[in-house]
């Protein structure tokens, strides 16, 4: 894991334009003023013509270590932007990379980290895993003990798990059924395909599995659990998203993926997140040194 977390790994991230956007999540009134009841944190780079680009469209050019430095450098983002929110009730979510997660190295930093938080910060924070998608090629199976171990320990310090992209196609019911989770996220192309059976237009195929992902959302928000929609591109989707057990919202309906300066001041967004990492040298290099140590 050190040799991760050295300053020209940090500095490779930062030449390809490193930047961290920030996506609101919402609840409540939908129809009307909907609450702000979380942000999603989200590696951005910043291309020469300054094209956003999202971080898959790096992963290909980008070797496992880089990728578990991108994870350490969303760790610290979230963890400040948890220390400096004013309100208990908003949640940071951010998605961290099942092959990190099972590396004892990144797991060690990961929980040194969050032992210096309180109880509150940490329970603002909420990690999302997404089993369908393993950058170096091994299969899921490979990574379950120690992936299991590590999410066990977040969830006793009271950092919560979502499943992202949850769908029945991906790995979703069976990282539910074996991790500790408590959340999921479902897919924008789940909730597309509720709003065409609706519609009359899902195959009796379609609408089974709908059926199966429906009743699951449906149990999760019984049990209390956050059940989120991605991928929000109008309001109206909101009605079939709810009839799968949805608790809150998230997409370009409610507001888009935002870089530093660009969040609006409605959203009332904490300090910490209206920023990218972009620390000098000295704080680069305190900040790999700290990470290397813990």
């Amino acid at each position: 894991m050190k040799k991760c977390l050295t300053l020209p790994a940090i500095r490779k991230l930062e030449a390809k334009g490193f930047r961290v956007a920030n996506q609101p999540i919402v609840t409540g009134d939908i129809q009307g003023i909907p609450q702000v009841a979380g942000y999603e944190l989200l590696p951005r780079f910043l291309a020469e013509d300054q094209t956003i680009l999202t971080a898959r469209d790096f992963e290909q050019q980008m070797g496992i270590e880089d990728l578990t430095t991108l994870d350490a450098l969303m760790v610290q983002e979230a963890i400040g932007a948890s220390v400096s929110a004013e309100s208990s009730d908003l949640f940071f979510s951010f998605n961290l990379r099942v092959s990190s997660l099972s590396d004892s190295g990144f797991a060690d930093f990961l929980i040194s980290r969050l032992a210096v938080m309180n109880t509150v910060e940490r329970s603002r924070l909420v990690v999302e895993i997404d089993g369908s998608h393993l950058a170096d090629g091994k299969s899921f199976s490979n990574y379950l003990p120690r992936l299991k171990k590590t999410l066990v320990e977040l969830t006793s310090m009271g950092v919560r798990i979502c499943v992202d992209g949850f769908n029945h196609r991906t790995n979703g019911f069976r990282l539910v059924s074996q991790l500790p989770v408590d959340a999921i996220k479902f897919c924008p192309e789940a909730v597309k395909a509720e709003s065409r059976f609706l519609e009359g237009k899902c195959s009796d195929s379609e609408s089974m599995d709908l059926e199966v992902m429906r009743s699951f959302g449906v149990s999760m928000r019984a049990w209390g659990c956050l059940v989120i929609a991605d991928g929000i591109e109008a309001r109206a989707q909101t009605s079939a998203a709810k009839g799968m057990g949805v608790t809150h919202y998230q997409g370009s309906a409610f507001g888009q993926a935002l870089v530093e300066a660009d969040l609006p001041d409605v959203l009332d967004a904490p300090a910490s997140i209206n920023r990218s990492y972009r620390g000098g040298d000295t704080e680069v290099k305190d900040f790999c040194q700290a990470m290397a140590s813990g």
